[in-house]
Order: structure tokens, then C-alpha cells, then sequence
């Protein structure tokens, strides 16, 4: 699992997976996670029914991606509060990230994914749901090429030099 942001009820999950017989070896609320998942996979849940359930327990910002031994050819990921983007290339490659930058010369297509939304990917194919509507990756933005991207940085860096002194620098 990759998980970024913070789940609030984490300390009341870990408590009801421990009931359970569940041992955690950390303090970190991404374990709870790993856990969910696992419990529900033992239930006999078909592994994106089992991520599905994991996310709808969760509460807080978070951005995760999870990997199953259970289900070796999907990626599945849910974002809530915090950014999200998945991207493709024509050679069918996905590319999660929190900003755009690093899609900049990878990816040629993007989505900027909403609160709630979960889903998965594997190759050439991505499943998004949200509000229990299922339905594909449909390209909201094209990504900037390089040669777009450097040009839009020399813009920024010109129109950052105008306002200095207007505006405090962010580093």
C-alpha cells in the first residue's frame, strides 16, 4: 500500500481489526489499511468488492494505491481531500500522482480525480466509481508536453519577477 494524508478513525479501526486477532507492528494508520483489506479478502470479498469496503470504512484526507497478491494485474486507488491525478501514455502506461509535474513528459492524457472517487487500473484500462457510478477514464485534460511545460515556466518566472514585491516569494 501507498497511502498519503491522515485517517482520522484509524485508532477506533485498528481497535476493532485487534478484536479481530489482527497484530499490528506499527503505529501508523496506513496499517489499518493493509488490515481492512485483508479482513475483508478472508470474508471472501473478490478483492476490488474487498478495496471497495476498506475505502468506505475510512475517514480523513487520504490518497491511496494498493497492490493484492490476491489480484496481481490491478492497481486499485481511492483519493479523498487530498490530490489525486492518474495519467496514460499511448503505450497504454499509468501514472498516478499528487501534481501534474511529474506526468509532464509521460503522460498525454490525464483525469484530476474528485473526493470520493476510488477505482482501479491495470494495463490500458482504468474503472473509476463515484457516487456508485462506475464509468472509464475519459480525458478532461491533455498534459502539457515538455517544450509546452518550459514555456509556461519562463511565463510564471517573468510574471513572479512583476509582482515581486507585491506578493511574498513562495519558496
Amino acid at each position: 500500500v501507498i497511502h498519503y494524508g491522515i485517517i482520522e478513525n484509524y485508532q477506533e479501526l485498528k481497535k476493532e481489526l485487534q478484536e479481530k486477532g489482527y497484530s499490528f507492528l506499527s503505529q501508523t494508520d496506513s496499517e489499518v489499511i493493509v488490515h481492512l483489506f485483508e479482513m475483508y479478502i478472508n470474508e471472501g470479498n473478490e478483492p476490488f468488492s474487498a478495496f471497495e469496503k476498506t475505502v468506505k470504512k475510512l475517514q480523513g484526507a487520504f490518497a491511496i494505491l494498493l497492490i493484492s497478491k490476491t489480484d496481481k494485474e490491478k492497481i486499485f486507488f481511492a483519493k479523498n481531500l487530498v490530490p489525486l491525478i492518474i495519467g496514460k501514455n499511448d503505450k497504454d502506461e499509468i501514472f498516478f500522482s499528487s501534481s501534474d509535474a511529474p506526468l509532464i513528459g509521460n503522460a498525454t492524457e490525464v483525469v484530476y480525480l474528485h473526493d470520493r472517487t476510488y477505482g482501479y487500473a491495470k494495463k490500458g484500462k482504468i474503472i473509476l466509481v463515484r457516487n456508485h457510478e462506475i464509468g472509464r477514464f475519459q480525458t478532461i485534460e491533455k498534459i502539457l508536453d515538455k517544450n509546452q511545460y518550459m514555456h509556461l515556466q519562463q511565463v510564471i518566472s517573468l510574471r513572479n519577477e512583476t509582482v515581486h514585491g507585491l506578493l511574498p516569494r513562495i519558496p
